[in-house]
């Protein structure tokens, strides 16, 4: 399968990201999101990841469009989800007692393990320190701060715009 690579230069994000810290599943995260917040995140495709050595790995991803400040809201998992057997295929014995749950994971944002999610924003204009404030208030987010991508080497991964 013929596959095209994006290089990216030393540019610096056009997005503004936050770092949330909580043990919700991906979709209750997105509700209480969406309630806080009114607005409606909805799931879309995994955020498909090629590693080095490969392998794909995939990140629940849900999105956005806000017609009001002409930008688009993503929220995406930091770990990677487990990898499903393909429809129409039968798993083997040895792929019934593996481990592969445990090995097939990976973090979106290596040097940033302990964050469970990322709230993204395609826009630099826009303040979003009430929005901040607001999902400070959910008591089922342990933790919720902004997060300057240009920080981390791999801020790469989290270009979806």
């Amino acid at each position: 399968m013929k596959r095209n690579v994006l290089q990216l230069s030393d540019t610096e994000p056009q997005f503004q990201c936050l770092q949330i810290f909580t043990a919700l599943k991906d979709y209750q995260l997105a509700f209480h999101i969406n309630s806080t917040l009114d607005i409606c995140l909805h799931r879309i495709p995994d955020h498909t990841l090629l590693h080095k050595n490969g392998q794909e790995y995939h990140f629940s991803a849900f999105s956005y469009d806000d017609p009001d400040r002409l930008s688009v809201w993503m929220l995406v998992s930091n770990l990677s989800a487990p990898q499903l057997m393909p429809p129409g295929s039968t798993p083997t014995q040895s792929d019934l007692f593996s481990n592969s749950d445990t090995e097939s994971k990976t973090h979106l944002i290596p040097d940033h393990k302990q964050v469970n999610y990322w709230l993204l924003l395609s826009s630099t204009d826009v303040d979003i320190s009430a929005e901040t404030h607001a999902l400070r208030q959910l008591p089922l987010i342990t933790h919720i701060q902004p997060f300057d991508p240009s920080r981390s080497k791999y801020w790469s991964h989290l270009l979806f715009f």
